[in-house]
């Protein structure tokens, strides 16, 4: 049988070749296979890009927070060149600025104040060009070797870090911050020696108040859009939890109601064992301690005979008044 239609095969080939027929069939194909290679070019690595980006996500989360650690010693630090240390000294700044915007996310935090309101009482302090000068003036060649020294931890801290990170554009945005942090370790080493030696005078006290504000409003920037990736995850975290309760209303929705469709059937009582309402068995408990009959209840309340049934069987529960008067004339009865 293969035999012969091989040979039918090729004995009609010849005519068919060449007709619009097969130029037909032939067109279709190519254009088929070529709309498969065109989609498939745009959904596999589309594919492999998201998976990529959920499966790398909790280190990029993990990796956020050491950015935020690192921006909040270089934030503490500006601060410290202003003399503002304690919550006590920028609260001023804060209720200022929650009084102007009672909207903003301010103050959240109770006693403790987060890196966006460190970058709000810098940003106010840095309008004050004159003041910020003064103040940093006022500092000895000390503190500006702990200052130094702060810089120096984090740059370990981030050095580690890039080395655990297997993922070019998180250690791309490390090597970014430890340029960050050189440049204001430059300055902090270089004006401990100017201090020791013949005092901070005006042009490198400018050069700082520049380095800290042109520094501040690149940790700003940089904040606001790893706050967002930060906001996501919670929000996802909290989805999460969410989700076996989702699971479980339709399951047991689902048990509810074949329950009592068996329950019905076999004439029985419906009685859910995981959230068991006692109201039924106390109907039923009522009604035969006064020897009253259902229809009697039924006649007495406004509703149907079966319906009551339904009530006491736990096939329906009352809602509403009809709840509250059964519930009453239990009760003052007992």
């Amino acid at each position: 049988m293969i035999m012969t239609l091989l040979n039918s095969f090729l004995e009609e080939f010849p005519n068919y070749f060449g007709t619009q027929d097969y130029i037909r069939g032939v067109l279709v194909e190519m254009t088929g296979i070529t709309i498969e290679v065109i989609l498939l070019s745009i959904l596999v690595p589309g594919v492999l890009l998201i998976h990529h980006h959920f499966r790398t996500r909790p280190l990029r989360v993990h990796a956020q927070f050491y950015f935020m650690r690192v921006y909040n010693r270089i934030a503490a630090i500006f601060l410290d060149l202003s003399s503002f240390v304690t919550f006590k000294d920028i609260l001023p700044i804060l209720l200022d600025e929650l009084e102007k915007n009672p909207k903003s996310k301010i103050l959240r935090h109770g006693f403790t104040y987060s890196l966006g309101e460190k970058l709000l009482v810098l940003s106010r302090l840095l309008s004050d060009e004159n003041a910020y000068l003064k103040h940093i003036q006022s500092k000895r060649a000390g503190d500006f070797e702990r200052y130094s020294s702060i810089c120096k931890e984090c740059d370990v801290d981030i050095a580690q870090l890039i080395v655990l990170s297997a993922l070019p554009r998180i250690q791309e945005e490390l090597f970014r911050v430890q340029q960050l942090l050189s440049a204001i370790r430059e300055f902090m080493d270089d004006s401990a020696k100017r201090t020791e030696n013949e005092g901070l005078d005006l042009y490198t006290s400018r050069e700082i108040v520049k380095m800290v504000g042109v520094i501040t409003r690149i940790i700003e920037k940089d904040y606001r859009e790893r706050e967002k990736l930060i906001a996501s995850v919670r929000h996802f975290q909290e989805f999460k939890s969410l989700i076996p309760l989702l699971l479980k209303v339709p399951y047991v929705l689902a048990r509810r109601f074949f329950g009592i469709a068996v329950c019905r059937m076999q004439k029985k009582p419906y009685r859910d064992i995981m959230s068991a309402s006692s109201f039924p068995e106390k109907l039923k408990e009522w009604r035969e301690k006064h020897n009253l009959t259902p229809n009697e209840l039924a006649i007495e309340f406004g509703i149907s005979l079966k319906e009551y049934i339904a009530f006491e069987n736990g096939y329906k529960q009352p809602k509403g008044e009809l709840y509250v008067k059964l519930c009453n004339r239990i009760y003052r009865k007992n």
